[in-house]
C-alpha cells in the first residue's frame, strides 16, 4: 500500500509559503491532536462552523518555534508558520471525522509605494 500524498506536498501550499493568500487542507483529527474531549468541549455545532484557535504566546518563543518545524508534524508546521507570519488559522469539522483548515496569511509588501510627485 503506497503512502498518500499530503497537501503539504503541492504546488499550491509551495505558492502559500512564497505569497501568502490562502490555502486548505483536509486533514484527520489526529494531525491536529483534536481528541474526542476536544470535541466534545467545543460542541457540534461550533466544529461545523467554523472556529480559530488563538496561538500561545509559547508558539511564538524562537526556541520554541524552531523545535516545531523540525519535529513537528506537516499540519503543526503549517500551523505554526501561518501564525509566525501574522496569520490565522480556521478549523472546519467535516462529517468524516476530518477537518477542512483554512490557513490565511498575507504577505507584506516588501518594497514600499513609490512616492508621487508632481513635476
Amino acid at each position: 500500500m503506497s503512502a498518500q500524498p499530503t497537501p503539504f506536498a503541492s504546488a499550491a501550499y509551495q505558492r502559500y509559503l512564497e505569497e501568502g493568500g490562502q490555502f486548505e487542507a483536509n486533514l484527520p483529527a489526529a494531525d491536529l491532536k483534536f481528541d474526542a474531549d476536544f470535541e466534545a468541549k467545543m460542541g457540534a455545532a461550533k466544529l461545523a462552523d467554523g472556529f480559530d484557535l488563538l496561538p500561545t504566546p509559547v508558539a511564538f518563543m524562537e526556541k520554541n518555534y524552531g523545535t516545531g518545524l523540525i519535529y513537528g508534524n506537516e499540519a503543526t508546521r503549517a500551523i505554526l508558520y501561518t501564525y509566525q507570519h501574522g496569520g490565522k488559522v480556521t478549523y472546519y469539522r467535516l462529517p468524516n471525522g476530518t477537518y477542512r483548515v483554512l490557513f490565511e496569511y498575507q504577505k507584506p509588501n516588501e518594497s514600499p509605494p513609490e512616492e508621487q510627485t508632481d513635476k
